[in-house]
Formats: C-alpha cells, sequence, structure tokens
C-alpha cells in the first residue's frame, strides 16, 4: 500500500469561541513541528462581515480578529475568511 503524506492540516474554527485550549494548540503546535506540517485556519462562519448594520460588521470583524489570535500558537500559514451576504445571512 502506497504511503500518503498529510502537508496541510486545516483547522475548522467554524464556531465563535468554541477553539481548543491552550494544552490542544500546544499538541497541535507540536504536530506541526514534529512532521512538518503546515496549518490553514477558517475563520467563523457566522460573523456578518458585509452588513449593512455599522455595529454587526464591528462585531463580525472582532470576532474573526479573536480566531486569529486564538490559532496563532500554531502560526498558521494561511487564513481563510468567509464572508457572507451581509444581513440577508440566516
Amino acid at each position: 500500500m502506497p504511503h500518503h503524506r498529510v502537508d496541510d492540516v486545516e483547522l475548522l474554527f467554524f464556531e465563535v469561541g468554541a477553539y481548543p485550549d491552550a494544552r490542544e494548540l500546544q499538541g497541535l503546535a507540536a504536530a506541526k513541528a514534529r512532521h512538518a506540517l503546515t496549518y490553514t485556519l477558517h475563520t467563523p462562519l457566522a460573523p456578518s462581515l458585509a452588513s449593512a448594520d455599522a455595529e454587526r460588521r464591528r462585531a463580525g470583524v472582532e470576532a474573526v480578529a479573536d480566531s486569529i489570535a486564538a490559532a496563532s500558537a500554531v502560526s498558521p500559514e494561511q487564513v481563510v475568511v468567509h464572508v457572507y451576504l451581509g444581513d440577508r445571512e440566516g
């Protein structure tokens, strides 16, 4: 059977605030170093970055920034930001 190598791992931080704890992040960082991995962070899905409402938009930007800060311990090489239809979401 051929050996398959994983190069990039996608970290799905889809839910605002539901991120790995410090111990889990340490384990992910160790795995990254040990196996020469890269990480791609997917930020939360719910934030409304395209909202016409300034407060909703600000809260969305804050939620995305918080997820990026939470993932900083594993230094993701890429970050995917999901932008939807503003106030027409949901």
